[in-house]
């Protein structure tokens, strides 16, 4: 039979084992908490293969529409169903603008890049991709989302007309260090900050003339270059991979 002593001796044996699993258990979730949203270089490299992929599918059907429907570039329609809004009950078919569709394209089976509008390309996003919180905001560079905007580039096209991009924003560090790396440019993180309203217009149809705030701002590295990733200075963008559609 244990005497009063013994037992005693079990009870505090017991509590100093609960109290090293519970700080072993903290520990691990601490650490958990920490690096969930990191993924390996190689996840990262396959994620730039899959984005590239993309971005260079909807460029060669909009080449087909300019060369078999002589569809300008401004009036193809970069409109979908696939957007955050829609997702949240906003407004269905955002990409990059308030509205759905390019305006300019009137004939949506012929001028179209996506399936939902006539096209030949589904429409997808980034979600597990993006390294911020996913916001509700329609019209802006939702994380993880496909956006269509425009803007000029230094160093690319005529400079007089601005360049019809292909974006995704708040995508994470890893992503877009292996997006650079494709195409020969260095870190997001060895250049400063983009200002915010560097990501371009929403109206990704209007031949506009005159922005003052050109990309790449203040991230030098990538003037001249047709896709690259940069960091925006505002919270809600993060980082931006741009890749040229049209060069003005």
């Amino acid at each position: 039979m244990l005497t009063r002593k013994n037992e005693k001796g079990n009870v505090l044996f017991l509590i100093l084992i609960a109290v090293v699993l519970f700080a072993a258990l903290s520990y691990a979730v601490s650490q958990s908490n920490q690096t969930s949203g990191d993924i390996s270089s190689e996840e990262a490299e396959l994620a730039a293969a899959e984005i590239i992929n993309y971005f260079a599918a909807i460029q060669g059907e909009a080449q087909r529409l300019n060369l078999v429907h002589g569809v300008p570039y401004y009036n193809i329609n970069l409109g979908n169903n696939n957007s955050h809004g829609s997702l949240t009950g906003g407004s269905e078919g955002v990409v990059g603008n308030i509205w759905a569709d390019n305006p300019n394209c009137v004939d949506l089976d012929k001028c179209s890049v996506f399936i939902e509008r006539g096209g030949n390309i589904p429409s997808r996003d980034f979600y597990e991709l993006a390294g911020i919180p996913i916001g509700n905001w329609n019209g802006h560079i939702v994380p993880g989302e496909f956006r269509g905007f425009n803007n000029f580039i230094e160093g690319v096209g005529t400079e007089t007309e601005p360049e019809i991009l292909l974006t995704v924003g708040g995508l994470k560090d890893e992503v877009c260090d292996a997006l650079n790396d494709r195409f020969g440019l260095p870190p997001h993180d060895s250049q400063p900050l983009m200002s915010a309203e560097t990501r371009g217009q929403r109206n990704y149809w209007n031949q506009a003339s005159d922005y003052s705030n050109r990309l790449p701002g203040a991230a030098t590295a990538y003037i001249g270059a047709e896709a690259f990733c940069a960091e925006n200075a505002s919270n809600r963008y993060g980082n931006i991979f741009y890749y040229v559609l049209h060069a003005g």
